[in-house]
């Protein structure tokens, strides 16, 4: 039930209303929410939950798991964000990070994000960068270059970071053996029609080509220290093949055109660690639904010790 102050005009509320919204006052700000029942409630079935609503819980945790490992020092950059907007440092670390989540970008521990992002977001590599279609050198602060010929970039630094979201004149496939110190490869919103050429790059963590235009997943094969893969509205119609990607907690495959899914889920309950915390989604889009051929792999990675959060159609 819900209790108001000055009815009619309903100057204040609380409680909730046929289990559909909630009404609460925090830091002297009245406010609404969904309703929602606790994970514990007697009864309440994780299954039944919206793909969307497993993903923010999965997010959510992966976050408050990273929060407490962040310096005192650096947690109490996050009141630059905080105060102003009257939430908890934790609140801003989670709502900033949320953001970043949805284009593609790793969470930041610090705020504002150290280096600050290079207007345009055409390449951020710590040092300068003017592109140019299909020839242009980017050098570095600390010395080197990195230089596109064509399709082919080649760097003389050992380049780490690699970010080109949003930037609509990269197209075609890129062939990225040349940079093997590379950790962060985040291709988000670009125009390229084929996966980049991904071999030998063993220290890549984090592979991100959402909203591409690719029609086919990379090849992964020797990517043994991947953590992270976002293949979030593409194209692709087959699944990637995971096997030897011992270090994956994250894959997002989320509104793609898979003809199946279930080699992905036995894959990952063989190659995996399921004691991670870990996050698939193969839902939305055309995707097809797992079938009875998956069922023991699923159950391996999400129940008893496993604790993978799973979402698929």
């Amino acid at each position: 039930m819900a209790y108001v102050t000055g009815p009619l005009h309903s100057l204040e509320a609380s409680g909730q209303i046929a289990e559909e919204i909630i009404f609460q006052t925090y830091n002297g700000r009245t406010y609404a929410k969904a309703y929602a029942v606790p994970g514990n409630t007697p009864g309440f079935n994780k299954m039944n939950q919206k793909p969307a609503q497993l993903a923010v819980q999965a997010i959510t945790k992966s976050l408050m798991q990273a929060w407490k490992t962040i310096a005192p020092a650096d947690q109490a950059t996050w009141d630059a964000l905080a105060k102003p907007n009257r939430i908890s440092r934790v609140n801003a670390y989670l709502k900033y990070n949320f953001a970043r989540h949805t284009i593609g970008l790793d969470p930041t521990e610090v705020y504002p994000p150290l280096p600050p992002a290079v207007p345009g977001a055409n390449l951020y590599t710590g040092g300068t960068v003017t592109p140019n279609l299909n020839n242009w050198t980017a050098t570095f602060t600390s010395g080197g270059s990195l230089t596109q010929n064509g399709n082919a970039i080649s760097c003389t630094a050992d380049l780490k970071i690699l970010y080109a979201t949003n930037n609509a004149t990269l197209n075609g496939q890129f062939d990225l053996t040349g940079l093997t110190a590379l950790t962060t490869l985040n291709l988000y919103g670009t125009s390229i029609t084929e996966p980049p050429v991904l071999t030998g790059l063993t220290a890549l963590t984090t592979l991100v080509l959402a909203r591409t235009q690719i029609t086919e997943p990379p090849v992964l094969t020797g990517l043994t220290a991947l953590t992270k893969l976002d293949l979030y509205r593409t194209a692709i119609t087959e699944p990637p093949v995971l096997t030897g990607l011992t270090a994956l907690t994250e894959l997002d495959l989320n509104r793609t055109a898979m003809s199946e899914v279930d080699s992905i889920f036995n894959t990952l309950a063989a190659t995996a660690d399921v004691t991670a915390y870990g996050y698939c989604n193969v839902s939305g889009g055309t995707s097809a639904a797992p079938t009875t051929a998956s069922a023991a792999a699923r159950n391996a990675l999400s129940t008893g010790t496993g604790n993978w959060t799973l979402a698929y159609n």
